[in-house]
């Protein structure tokens, strides 16, 4: 892994993090409301910050059980 995806993926765990702490202490926002916050604290577009934290938790969710 070279640096630049090092940094990247540091930052991705940092904005999941950030996003998850921010639902909690806000529950009563709406997705989309965490979503802008969470952009606008990491410099980035929403529809960006929506594909980061729905990627993390498709790679972090246990896999589908086969029928």
């Amino acid at each position: 892994m070279n640096k630049q995806q090092h940094n990247r993926q540091n930052r991705n765990l940092a904005l999941r993090d950030f996003f998850e702490t921010l639902g909690r202490e806000f529950p009563e926002w709406r997705y989309d409301v965490l979503i802008k916050r969470t952009a606008e604290a990491f410099h980035l577009s929403p529809q960006t910050v929506e594909r980061i934290i729905k990627d993390g938790y498709n790679k972090n969710s246990p896999p589908k059980e086969q029928a």
